[in-house]
């Protein structure tokens, strides 16, 4: 039985971009569990705003409707996209030049009132329709879908810190392995991605991951060899790659009568994060483009064994530049 891909369509960012605004959602109340209640069994409990935050919004959220789609995962344009995304600086001014050149995240969306309006609001008013869901009863010119500015930067700082381990491994670099990875008496692993070298990002702090692996036998408290760091890693990278790619968002669905398993995903992140796991499965090598920094694929797989431009328009431009400065 194959395994394919069936869909990886992404979004297109809106003709007019993206923008950052402050605003605020509706917060209804937890539950007696601490999850988020249902609009159902809030409907007596009284809506209130939740912090002001950042959100990154369309400028025209009616243009959503008639954006175009490209593959990330089929364009040789777009093959080393994973690595551009977790190698972004978290800023605003960073992510907001990625998301209008490649579109948003496509998950963690939500109706976001900007500060301005939610002032103006005496009292959050809901219509519900017959089924019992929910409408903010607000102008729809007052109401943007949005991104949260830390759901970005926790999908690049969570990409990155296990591109960072990957990256470790192939290349075999035991001494940071050992700084990186320490497996308790239990057999837990933790995995500090601060003690790697993550680039622009070493001012950033990380949150360790702590992995419970399947295989506990194979890794027991004491004196542990180069191999067994290196086993550790990889059960971390496994394990968490498959928990990042089941979660947001790709699916394994029949395809066609020959009942092929095929993987669908929705929306940018999704797409990045299938892309990271082909990445390992296939053990494919990446190089930074000379002229505009961007990650390409390389090697016999991508046909571009021994290139040093992301694409021929790179190329000329590094052309062109050293030209210039011939004369």
């Amino acid at each position: 039985m194959s395994l394919e891909i069936v869909s990886s369509a992404v979004h297109c960012p809106p003709a007019s971009g993206f923008t950052w605004i402050s605003g605020s959602t509706v917060e209804m109340g937890i539950d007696e569990s601490g999850d988020p209640k249902t609009f159902i069994e809030a409907r007596d409990v009284k809506p209130v705003w939740s912090m002001e935050k950042r959100y990154l919004t369309p400028i025209a959220p009616d243009e959503l409707e008639n954006v175009s789609i490209y593959d990330p995962l089929t364009s040789a344009e777009h093959g080393g996209l994973f690595k551009n995304f977790a190698s972004l600086e978290a800023t605003e001014e960073k992510i907001l030049g990625f998301a209008n050149r490649y579109g948003s995240l496509g998950a963690h969306g939500e109706t976001v009132i900007p500060t301005e309006i939610v002032k103006s609001i005496d009292a959050i008013e809901f219509e519900y329709s017959g089924d019992g869901e929910p409408t903010l009863n607000i102008e729809r010119k007052h109401s943007f879908p949005g991104q949260e500015l830390s759901a970005w930067r926790s999908e690049i700082m969570n990409m990155n810190c296990l591109i960072a381990l990957w990256e470790s491994l192939r290349s075999a670099q035991t001494k940071t392995l050992r700084r990186a990875i320490h497996i308790d008496r239990e057999g837990a692993i933790l995995y500090d991605c601060n003690k790697l070298d993550l680039g622009s990002k070493d001012d950033v702090s990380y949150r360790p991951i702590k992995v419970i692996p399947d295989e506990t036998d194979l890794l027991r408290f004491g004196h542990l060899s180069d191999t067994d760091f290196q086993a550790a890693g990889w059960i971390v990278l496994r394990k968490k790659l498959s928990e990042n790619v089941n979660w947001r968002g790709p699916n394994i669905a029949w395809s066609g009568s020959n009942l092929r398993l095929a993987f669908r995903t929705y929306g940018l992140i999704s797409a990045l994060w299938l892309q990271f796991f082909q990445a390992v499965q296939g053990d494919l090598r990446y190089e930074q483009c000379l002229n505009c920094s961007s990650f390409f694929q390389v090697g016999p797989s991508a046909g571009r064994k021994g290139k040093t431009y992301c694409s021929n328009a790179c190329r000329t431009a590094a052309y062109r530049a050293r030209k210039e400065q011939k004369t």
